[in-house]
């Protein structure tokens, strides 16, 4: 499996083995801190390989933010560091999370996910975050309302020419043990 197809799927089960650890609902006090006991719990079950290369390392709660770290354990820092990787990574991770109903009612209640990558040594790579303005939203304010999708995109110039996806793609049922 090549690197970026590879850190594409873990980031589609990262949002699957998260996203169902914890129930949907708005974000008080006493709602976050239910998120960080599903947390804990979810972390007595770490590490777990995601795949061959992908190892999820530890899952926590920052604020109203939830962290996955993840470590490949295949490749190092100046490998993972192209910075076409990240794109792609959050792409597919805000591609998983806004058409997910759970994830995307978890964003517009104020939940934002947060996915940090380390290199098979450890080293910290990048991170980045998805939040529901990613999906076109921002987070539930009373008496506003979040639209459900991506907002679409306007482009000022013609679209580049696309090669067509893996096989194995993202999206798919991935069974984690």
């Amino acid at each position: 499996m090549s690197l970026s197809k590879s850190v594409i799927v873990t980031c589609s089960v990262l949002a699957l083995v998260v996203s169902t650890a914890i129930p949907t609902w708005g974000l008080t006090k006493a709602q976050m801190d239910e998120y960080q006991k599903e947390a804990e719990k979810t972390n007595k079950k770490l590490p777990k390989m995601l795949d061959k290369n992908i190892q999820l390392t530890k899952v926590s709660m920052e604020g109203s933010t939830l962290v996955c770290s993840i470590r490949s354990v295949l490749n190092d820092k100046k490998r993972l560091g192209h910075p076409n990787l990240k794109k792609i990574a959050k792409s597919s991770a805000v591609r998983n999370l806004c058409s997910r109903n759970d994830s995307l009612t978890r964003m517009k209640d104020g939940l934002s996910y947060k996915y940090v990558l380390y290199d098979r040594n450890g080293s910290y790579v990048y991170d980045y975050s998805v939040t529901a303005k990613d999906c076109g939203g921002s987070p539930a304010v009373p008496g506003k309302s979040v639209p459900a999708g991506p907002k679409p995109q306007k482009q000022s110039t013609p679209p580049a020419k696309q090669s067509p996806p893996a096989q194995g793609g993202t999206g798919g049922d991935v069974k984690v043990q």
